[in-house]
């Protein structure tokens, strides 16, 4: 347990490090070639943050499987969006360079809408559009050329001027701390979340999810792969498959309306189950006619004035489907399990949405 405890520490700070090493590579490499900090994060950071993906791409698009690419790109620039930058806005606030407001952001808006286009047209992203997407990325490299010759671009602070190869050196370096750290945290986690009895389920959902780069899954590094069927049988490519969902219960039910002295019969539900703890119609399973609602009611202790069809609604939760046929009756008697409400606490009363067309139909007679 330990072992796993200073595993996971040791990958977090390899992650820490690593990408502070990174940064300030890049950081210093564009103090020496005399290009702003912003250029160089939206250049060689980048990039250099989106190597995973990029050699996943490719692989796939050599393995005739390109259409990992396309949820590889999507899903990355959501995460980064959605996390990245929500993690960072939520522990400081961000400001935004009025350059990245007018320029960068509307490209990457651009870009998007572009690539929208592309898969409405066609379903499919073809070699004359990829060489419409290489030639606006050459695009906005001269626009950062531009707008770095101009000056446009001023650093926020000053940056750590170091030698040359002390940058591409601390770039490399970063890179392969960034990796490694991400495998040490994913297994010493996942044994971590094994030690405390967690699923192998909720280990894949939860920390292995976050910790793996995106892309086609690292099998070689997974500490859980011995478990893993898809794996054992070679078909890492294909599964895991959602397992179909369970068709739901069909449920045929008789709903009683019952009046007795001006005012309708409620019942409460149980305190645990469907609709705990609230005012319902009493009900019985399976279709009934007038003569076996007659019935019922006589073994509820109740006697049965007058019969007459309310008509039928139905409802569906997620598990279960009522199919539900109502029947007015004027009723005399008394049944401890029974309240019997005025118009007054009727209304106050809390009745599920499933039975909304029967309590409108109540009320109206209140």
């Amino acid at each position: 347990m330990m072992l796993h405890v200073l595993l996971l520490t040791v990958g977090f700070v390899f992650l820490v490090k690593g990408a502070d090493w990174f940064v300030e590579g890049a950081a210093g490499i564009a103090k020496k070639l005399g290009i702003p900090q912003l250029v160089i994060g939206l250049t060689i950071v980048a990039m250099g943050t989106s190597m995973p993906e990029a050699a996943v791409s490719i692989t796939s698009a050599l393995s005739g499987s390109a259409g990992i690419s396309i949820g590889n790109v999507v899903g990355s620039n959501i995460l980064n969006i959605l996390i990245i930058l929500g993690i960072t806005a939520v522990l400081t606030n961000v400001r935004i360079q009025k350059t990245t407001f007018r320029y960068e952001i509307p490209f990457m808006i651009g870009i998007t809408i572009i690539l929208m286009a592309f898969g409405i047209t066609g379903n499919q992203i073809t070699f004359l559009e990829g060489i419409l997407f290489w030639l606006l990325f050459l695009i906005f490299l001269g626009y950062l050329f531009v707008i770095s010759k101009k000056g446009s671009v001023q650093d926020e602070e000053e940056i750590k001027e170091l030698p040359l190869w002390k940058g591409v050196l601390g770039i490399i370096i970063g890179g392969i701390l960034v990796v490694k750290g991400s495998d040490f945290a994913v297994e010493g986690a996942t044994e971590i979340a094994r030690y405390f009895g967690m699923s192998e389920r909720f280990i894949g959902l939860t920390i292995v999810a976050f910790g793996m780069p995106n892309g086609a899954p690292k099998c070689e590094i997974c500490p859980a792969r011995m478990m893993c069927e898809a794996y054992k049988n070679g078909l890492t490519e294909v599964l895991p498959v959602r397992a179909k969902k369970k068709a739901r219960r069909m449920e045929e039910r008789t709903v009683l309306l019952l009046f007795q002295n001006g005012k309708a019969a409620l019942r409460k539900r149980a305190d645990t189950g469907l609709l705990a703890s609230l005012w319902e119609f009493p009900s019985v399973l399976g279709n009934l006619d007038e003569a076996g609602v007659s019935l019922v009611l006589a073994q509820m202790g109740l006697s049965a004035q007058t019969v007459e069809p309310a008509g039928s609604a139905k409802h569906i939760f997620t598990h279960i489907e009522w199919d539900m046929k109502g029947y007015f009756a004027a009723v005399t008697g008394e049944n401890n399990e029974l309240f019997w409400a005025d118009a007054s606490a009727f209304d106050d009363a809390a009745i599920p949405a499933a039975f909304k067309k029967f309590a409108a139909l109540v009320r109206a007679r209140l």
